[in-house]
């Protein structure tokens, strides 16, 4: 009798084990790594300036859409390269006259994070650690 009592919670240990590891392995898979992510002035001349927003990504799901990063209060269209595994993001802050168009920018009240779309959701990834770079002067 013992003996049973002693099999049976044996076995809905490891299957409560089991089951929790199986669990665990869905549910914090993430979409994609950064690898690096960084920001950097540019100055053309006394009218023409602004930042640049890198980020490199790595390890990134299929079916993970890129919308927009958001830096210091606005909101950034993301440009996207592919290369190989490697993915780059790159949105532009301009500052003072500009002759780059297609900017799509909106002033919003959230901290810097990158804006996706995954699985059917929009979510979003905080972006805590971005380095600064020196300015180039072109």
């Amino acid at each position: 009798m013992l003996r049973k009592v002693i099999v049976l919670v044996i076995s809905a240990i490891v299957s409560l084990f089991v089951w929790t590891c199986c669990s665990m392995k869905n549910v914090n898979k993430e979409a994609f790594k950064i690898k690096e992510a960084y920001y950097q002035t540019w100055i053309v001349s006394e009218n023409e300036k602004g930042t640049d927003i890198m980020l490199e990504l790595k390890k990134v799901d299929k079916g993970v859409i890129f919308d927009s990063i958001v830096f210091r209060g606005v909101r950034l269209k993301a440009f996207i390269i592919r290369q190989d595994n490697i993915v780059e993001l790159k949105s532009i802050l301009p500052a003072g006259k500009s002759r780059i168009t297609n900017l799509e920018i909106h002033p919003v009240n959230l901290p810097d994070q990158l804006i996706y779309h995954y699985k059917g959701k929009r979510m979003s990834y905080p972006l805590k650690m971005i380095e600064r770079k020196a300015t180039k002067f072109y």
